[in-house]
């Protein structure tokens, strides 16, 4: 059987990296064969919580809203189906719909249903195990109605209710598609459902975010023929008023992506947009509005094939951490407070065909980032055609392994990691470094190892020899001061794995 890939690449920083714990996972072999997705993540006292989409084992072969919770290195520890007694089909929504309340709760959002017509939309509040302490339904649809509700995304106002955005469909009573907002009061109550579109136009609200005097913004897309600008933002009041719309440009293509409040009062959207007109050729827009509607600033990046936004966070000095698709594998972004690139890091798992989605993306308390999503298998891999899970850990410039900015390289291929060997370990004068390779590695080219302070500084660097299925080498740390250290195994412009080793003196 093939092994899957993992390989990381990036633009280089010079800042320094922080030491914090880092790796990538994929879920496969815990999903037995059962299509799934990872729909958001949150850090909880020890770990995560990963929040999953999943078909079920039980014959019926439902998808099913889950939880798993990780240990800190993303091991799992316990999975939860949030409805194993129903037969009813389930998920959370589509990008980064899960959220911390203030309470200190974890909101849910589930949209489940049996018929078309059938919908009910609950918030789970969890305690940081998973368990649901609290059961909210507010929105529960007749299917007399002959209306379909669709749930996209959840946040949390802050009076301690909710705002639950989408879209319904009233095709049959001739209105069409329209973007959904409900609020929701604090004690799980309906307060007001109120759509919003454009006749003969087809509008699906993808996020929404409280804003000033307890309205709201609203991103979403919309389809018709003839219409280029499909992605839109909508600002509305507190009883749910529309004040004014805007659309991301005449080439900004329907697409996922977000809509955040930045700490300056202004309003952020995340999308892809299409400037050249090329076939399947697109490329990022991230855009700062002001409360009237008026853009401040438009930045593009990332042109590639099937170029696709997912999420977006603010974080709280004004920069920005996104996720995106670009020729099929996974993206994580951070920007500037001005929208400007600072480094850009390219995941894949499994081989380079197989298409990557990261959902959410959620800084953590380390000061770096977590990240989940779903991976399309394809031909080349162990399991063609599942949708599987996979998550990264980083530190807070994108590295999975500490330094790997600084290393001279613009490649990383992290899949090589587990197979490294240093020893002994703490070590006193010399390390053995053990690289054995795949079957399906044959490696040409010159080898080093790099080895870094605790601060990133390159204090050691000596060649490694190469065979058919292994590079390997001593370094001398007779030298060095006692301490903790980066090793990293770089060659022909790529990273190929790196570890911690110990000097003791």
């Amino acid at each position: 059987m093939k092994r899957g890939w993992l390989s990381c690449a990036g633009s280089i920083s010079a800042c320094l990296a922080i030491a914090q714990v880092g790796f990538v996972k994929q879920y496969s072999m815990e999903q037995n064969g059962l299509g799934a997705r990872g729909a958001a993540i949150c850090e909880v006292p020890g770990g995560y919580l990963l929040f999953c989409d999943q078909i079920t084992d039980d014959g019926n072969f439902q998808t099913h809203a889950m939880v798993r919770r990780l240990d800190e290195f993303g091991e799992v520890l316990s999975v939860r189906d949030f409805l194993s007694e129903s037969a009813r089909h389930s998920n959370h929504g589509i990008v980064d719909p899960v959220q911390r309340t203030a309470s200190g709760m974890i909101a849910v959002p589930v949209i489940d249903d049996s018929t078309g017509f059938d919908r009910n939309v609950s918030i789970l509040m969890c305690n940081d195990l998973g368990d649901t302490v609290i059961t909210y339904r507010p929105i529960q649809c007749n299917p007399m109605d002959s209306v379909v509700v669709t749930m996209r995304g959840m946040r949390a106002t802050s009076g301690g209710g909710f705002l639950v955005v989408g879209s319904i469909d009233s095709t049959l009573q001739g209105q069409g598609t329209r973007a959904l907002l409900s609020r929701i009061d604090p004690q799980g109550e309906l307060i007001r459902a109120t759509d919003y579109g454009s006749p003969d136009q087809l509008f699906a609200g993808v996020g929404a975010e409280p804003y000033l005097e307890d309205g709201a913004v609203i991103f979403g897309y919309r389809l018709a023929p003839g219409i280029d600008d499909m992605n839109f933002l909508i600002r509305v009041n507190g009883v749910g008023e529309e004040l004014w719309r805007r659309f991301m440009g005449s080439e900004a293509g329907a697409s996922y992506g977000s809509v955040k409040v930045s700490p300056d009062g202004n309003i952020v959207t995340w999308c892809r947009y299409d400037e050249d007109g090329e076939d399947n050729y697109w490329e990022t827009v991230l855009c700062k509005w002001d409360p009237d509607g008026g853009l401040i600033w438009q930045k593009r990046a990332n042109h590639g094939y099937q170029t696709s936004t997912f999420d977006m966070e603010v974080l709280d000095d004004g920069t920005f951490i996104a996720t995106v698709t670009v020729d099929e594998k996974g993206l994580l972004c951070k920007y500037s407070a001005d929208g400007d690139s600072l480094w850009t890091r390219t995941h894949t798992v499994f081989s380079n065909t197989a298409y990557h989605i990261l959902w959410d993306v959620e800084p953590t308390s380390d000061g770096g980032f977590v990240a989940c999503g779903e991976v399309i298998q394809s031909g080349e891999d162990p399991q063609p055609g599942l949708a599987t899970i996979w998550m990264i850990k980083t530190d807070a410039l994108g590295c999975v392994v500490p330094g790997c900015q600084n290393v001279g390289v613009q490649e990383y291929v992290l899949d090589l990691t587990e197979q490294l060997q240093l020893s002994p370990n703490p070590a006193s004068d010399k390390v053995q470094v053990r690289l054995p390779l795949p079957e399906q590695i044959t490696w040409r080219g010159a080898v080093q190892a790099v080895v870094q302070d605790a601060r990133g500084a390159e204090v050691l660097r000596m060649p490694l020899t190469t065979s058919q299925d292994l590079i390997a080498g001593d370094l001398d740390v007779s030298g060095l001061c006692a301490g903790t250290y980066h090793v990293h195994v770089v060659g022909n412009n790529r990273w190929l794995a790196g570890g911690k080793v110990v000097v003791a003196h």
